[in-house]
């Protein structure tokens, strides 16, 4: 039998993050009991993070499969569990959502408040506000991203930039040019809405962290994955095999 494990970055906050925190490992908990639940802590400083999921990843010890999760997002359990199933038999690297939703504050208390559900297979209560996120993101590459054994060794994990942003986007890079592709399974992952964590991130290394990414892209349309290894291990010291 496969083994499982949920790898979650993380930073306590002792406010909003944490409580969303709980209600996402208590959802995980109840539908996918036999999966371990790994927490990875960011370092000090701007928000690492890769550096939070590559510790999960480490602890989790011998896996076949790490989902890697959002501690503020929630998807159906049978689409995760889908994801999973495929990525088990491919060998590739699955996202358990085609469509990515940010919700609103009211929207996310009553989800909060009221943990039986349902709201799929179309979330019924939500209300995207524009001062959080103005739009509903279609094949995003962040959030619950399912990832085989084999594509993690491949990619050696994530690279580890500093502050958020731009981090999931270069996986996916890797993980297409590098392991084989991705595939999203159809479905809705909800963004439970919190304030934004500035702090964790400054404009410049958002900035940074976006050309860097960017730059990637260009090895992987090229489908130059001798010239994207090379380009990882120069400017992040990252090793892939």
């Amino acid at each position: 039998m496969a083994r499982v494990v949920i790898l979650v970055p993380r930073r306590a906050d002792r406010g909003r993050r944490d409580d969303l925190w709980r209600f996402t490992r208590d959802w995980l908990t109840w539908h996918h009991r036999d999966w371990l639940i790994v927490e990875g802590e960011s370092p000090e400083g701007p928000f690492n993070r890769g550096a939070a999921i590559n510790q999960a990843a480490r602890d989790a010890g011998d896996w076949d499969v790490a989902i890697v999760h959002d501690g503020d997002n929630i998807t159906a359990p049978a689409v995760l569990e889908e994801a999973v199933r495929r990525a088990l038999d491919t060998g590739i690297t699955h996202i358990a959502h085609d469509t990515y939703m940010y919700l609103d504050q009211d929207s996310s208390d009553e989800i909060l408040a009221t943990p039986a559900g349902p709201w799929w297979p179309r979330p019924q209560i939500y209300n995207v506000r524009e001062a959080y996120a103005p739009y509903v993101l279609h094949k995003h590459v962040s959030g619950i991203v399912v990832v085989p054994r084999s594509v993690w060794t491949a990619t050696n994990g994530f690279v580890e930039l500093r502050g958020w942003g731009s981090d999931d986007s270069l996986h996916i890079i890797m993980c297409n040019a590098l392991g084989g592709g991705v595939e999203w399974v159809k479905g809705t992952a909800l963004h439970l809405w919190h304030e934004h964590a500035a702090a964790d991130s400054t404009r410049i290394d958002r900035t940074r962290n976006r050309q860097q990414m960017l730059q990637a892209k260009t090895y992987e349309r090229r489908q130059d994955s001798a010239g994207l290894k090379r380009y990882l291990r120069v400017t992040f010291g990252h090793e892939v095999p």
